[in-house]
């Protein structure tokens, strides 16, 4: 076919090919680009992308425009091509923008978790929010509100009134209509170090030891009150006796008891000591600041009320009586409660609580009682009846110098002086007083007096002697040596300290004076005889001497016989008591003579009180220890 030809075929085919094709289009449509993957879902994520209706959302890329929309307890982590990453949580409906860098928050919950290439806006119905490079922050839209955590870096809320907040790591924004409220968090608290409390020692009998951290020796302490270093080790040696004081804490260290105090400290208002205790014994106070003690052997008392107890080891053992309040006891068995009235025993790893005896001697309240006695020993002080009150004993009656206090419902058990004075009240919730009692201890001189000592004989021996009556002054005969040539005897008495008027003169021709009874009352005298010559002229020689005229009562108010401390339980008991008096012995109504006098029968007790109520209602005690 030539040339010609050929071209006009080419042409007519081109021309039937366009008269086939379709009509004319408009401009071609882009497909979305993917912005970015889903890596990973949990629970019931969907997605919705046009123009296919919601579909279960699969792992992979998502394209602008895309909404995934996720259920209860369901979760998708998406991916930027940036780097950026965030977690829409449950209940959520996310769109899908140009990027991860602004996203469109409508529902929900967002989590943004890392930011690869500088800050991120969020688009919010109540305005836009933007998150400072490497912020990682939760948006959760509830309840017609918008709140932002923000655990890493910062934000910025700008509502669409141009009104702007911002907030930190840790910080909260709330976000409602027209508000915008920023909660900060909570910062813990300071941490507060312990401080070290002043521990203070007082020696009250004899001298006590010291022993300085690094020290070699122990050295006496001085006799007045002193500070006490960390690790200083105390010996109190026998007949001696100390006092330890810290704030809330007061230990009367008794002879023989040593110990190292390891610290003392406090830390939110509560007192903490550690001493080490050896055996010994100690009286704890504590006055109603809470405070701790330890003992050492894993062993403590703790009390934020008024409390007071006796501490009593041994090698073997730990006793401890609470004698007033209450006392947490923590031992390696566990924690428990003591109460006054009980006495706790620990030893080979076990802790027994029971009730304490009850003393021997029960003081009443509401009186002033007498003890006389030659060894004291613990009393129980009554209270009145009624609900457990705060009780107190001190050794004076202002109270300024209370011994211990507590809550006690019955009586108060306290050692009581070998000489010396104890108060005791109780006082209710808003600090009044009740009904008080006092007791006064005093050395027991009793013993029955022969009969030289009790006779109305007053010998001249220039020492003095001592007349006691009980109802009138007997008739007094006053003795003196003959003198060679005395043909009489002039007797002067004198009231003591008034020598210029003798009270009585009398002259006799023997060397013997009589004084009836009721001439000389009760008091101290002096005396003396001088002899009368032929002419009736005082001759020298005559010796002068004391004499006292006592009262039996307000001596001794009680004579006793028998029996004495360490004799036979088996035995009687005998002497004379007051007139007019009631006499009891160990509880027991005893008889009296017309004199006074008693005898009855021991009946084997080793420790005997013997109790007289004087007519004026006032009343004392005597004590003895006996031998079976």
């Amino acid at each position: 076919m030539s040339a010609p030809r050929t071209w006009w075929l080419v042409v007519l085919v081109l021309a039937l090919a366009a008269a086939c094709s379709d009509p004319p289009r408009g401009p071609m449509e882009l497909t979305p680009l993917p912005v970015a993957d889903l890596v990973s879902k949990q629970g019931e994520v969907r997605l919705e992308r046009r123009p296919a209706g919601p579909v279960p959302a699969m792992v992979g890329a998502l394209l602008e425009g895309d909404v995934l929309v996720t259920g209860p307890d369901s979760s998708a982590l998406l991916r930027g091509h940036d780097g950026r990453e965030l977690e829409v949580g449950e209940s959520t409906r996310f769109k899908v923008g140009s990027s991860l860098a602004g996203v469109e928050v409508s529902a929900g919950t967002i989590t943004f978790l890392a930011d690869g290439d500088g800050g991120t806006e969020a688009s919010t119905p109540f305005g836009r929010v933007r998150l400072s490079p490497g912020t990682r922050a939760t948006y959760r839209l509830v309840d017609g509100g918008l709140s932002i955590d923000v655990a890493v870096g910062a934000i910025t809320m700008i509502d669409d009134d141009g009104g702007s907040r911002s907030a930190g790591a840790g910080d909260r924004l709330e976000v409602g209509v027209g508000a915008i409220s920023l909660i900060e968090p909570e910062k813990p608290p300071a941490v507060i170090e312990p401080e070290w409390v002043e521990v203070q020692l007082l020696p009250e009998v004899g001298k006590t030891l010291l022993k300085k951290k690094g020290e070699a020796r122990f050295s006496p302490a001085r006799k007045e009150a002193q500070p006490v270093a960390e690790g200083t080790a105390i010996q109190v040696p026998p007949q001696a006796r100390a006092r330890l004081t810290a704030p809330g804490l007061q230990l009367k260290l008794q002879p023989g008891l040593s110990g190292v105090l390891d610290s003392a400290r406090t830390l939110g208002g509560v007192t903490a000591v550690a001493l080490e205790l050896g055996a010994g014994e100690a009286e704890l106070s504590f006055d109603g600041a809470p405070c701790e003690l330890s003992l050492g052997q894993a062993t403590s008392l703790k009390a934020s009320k008024a409390a007071a107890t006796t501490v009593t080891r041994t090698r073997k053992s730990t006793e401890l009586e609470v004698l007033a309040g209450e006392v947490l006891l923590t031992t390696p068995s566990g924690p428990r409660t003591v109460k006054a009235g009980e006495r706790a025993v620990m030893a080979g790893g076990r802790l027994e609580v029971k009730s304490r005896p009850r003393p021997a001697l029960m003081l009443p309240i509401g009186k002033r009682v007498r003890v006389y006695w030659r060894r004291p020993f613990e009393v129980g002080l009554v209270l009145p009846e009624g609900p457990s009150a705060l009780a107190q004993v001190a050794s004076d009656a202002t109270f300024d110098a209370v011994l211990l206090s507590g809550e006690a419902s019955d009586y108060v058990a306290a050692a009581a002086p070998a000489v010396g004075e104890l108060h005791w009240r109780t006082l209710d919730a808003a600090g009044q007083s009740g009904p008080e009692g006092q007791a006064r201890f005093l050395a027991d001189k009793s013993g029955l007096h022969d009969e030289g000592s009790r006779s109305d004989t007053v010998a001249e021996t220039g020492l003095k002697a001592t007349v006691y009556f009980q109802s009138a002054v007997p008739t007094l005969t006053f003795t003196f040596p003959a003198q060679e040539g005395a043909k009489a005897y002039r007797l002067k008495v004198y009231r003591s300290g008034e020598l210029k008027v003798p009270v009585v003169e009398k002259k006799s021709n023997e060397n013997r004076c009589t004084v009836e009874s009721g001439q000389l009352p009760e008091g101290t005298y002096v005396w003396y005889a001088s002899p009368i010559d032929e002419s009736g002229n005082e001759k020298g020689g005559g010796r002068m001497n004391k004499m006292d005229i006592v009262y039996d009562n307000s001596l001794t108010t009680l004579e006793l016989a028998s029996p004495k401390d360490g004799d036979q339980a088996t035995g009687t008991a005998a002497g004379v008591a007051p007139l007019g008096s009631h006499l009891f012995i160990n509880g027991k109504s005893v008889p009296l003579q017309p004199n006074g006098r008693f005898s009855a029968p021991l009946g084997g007790a080793e420790l005997v009180v013997f109790r007289v109520v004087s007519p004026d209602g006032s009343e004392g005690y005597w004590l003895r220890r006996l031998r079976k």
